[in-house]
């Protein structure tokens, strides 16, 4: 739209006047592209991370303060032309109070992390987590590193893999939406007082099952 504002202009009119009115709105509504994407970015992070309000709240002042107020205040100012740079500058501003928010929410989970420091919990028998996931949910990255932080193990895949080549089981696996992952033709068993034991069967089919 920058460089030939003119002509895509002139391929809905062929009227003179109104393809240079058109042609220096494009010019300035191709700026909304900078503000409005960053803004969305800051947006969609903070709903990502469950601060609705602060969202929301930035959805309220976009549109329904800061465009308002520069609308008025520019068209009183320069007249029809402040009013084709209303919209990339409302965004601009909207962009840079996200940005400012957003740099003080790192902040404080930079701080609490700094403050806080995770309680080592001794491997037992009794103890699982099981993270449920989707795929690109980051799921295997959360789970290393809340092993790291709890000093516990993580497994993966791999504990399927060394099961299976420790009993020399055929491994039958199949993963659900959810990446449920099941290990089958084997039976588990698990006391207090034992570590978990694996034996094969003969007439039926235990089944490991994991959630990652």
């Amino acid at each position: 739209m920058q460089l030939f504002p003119a002509f895509i202009a002139g391929i809905f009119t062929p009227h003179e006047e109104t393809i240079q009115v058109a042609a220096t709105f494009m010019r300035c509504w191709s700026w909304c592209v900078i503000g409005m994407s960053l803004f969305n970015m800051y947006n969609s992070v903070f709903q990502a991370v469950g601060k609705w309000k602060t969202s929301l709240l930035l959805a309220v002042l976009r549109l329904g303060v800061i465009f308002n107020i520069l609308a008025f205040a520019m068209d009183a100012l320069w007249g029809v032309t402040g009013l084709m740079w209303v919209q990339a500058v409302t965004d601009t501003v909207s962009f840079i109070i996200a940005a400012v928010l957003y740099a003080r929410f790192k902040s404080s989970i930079i701080k609490e992390s700094a403050e806080t420091t995770a309680e080592t919990v001794a491997p037992t028998a009794n103890r699982v987590i099981a993270i449920s996931r989707e795929f690109g949910s980051g799921g295997r990255t959360i789970g290393k590193a809340v092993a790291d932080a709890l000093k516990i193990p993580c497994y993966d895949s791999e504990l399927i893999e060394k099961i299976a080549e420790k009993q020399a089981l055929q491994r039958n696996t199949s993963r659900n939406s959810a990446s449920t992952l099941y290990l089958t033709a084997c039976t588990i068993t698990r006391s207090r007082a034992e570590p978990t034991t694996v034996s094969p069967t003969r007439t039926s089919c235990g089944s490991l099952r994991r959630t990652l």
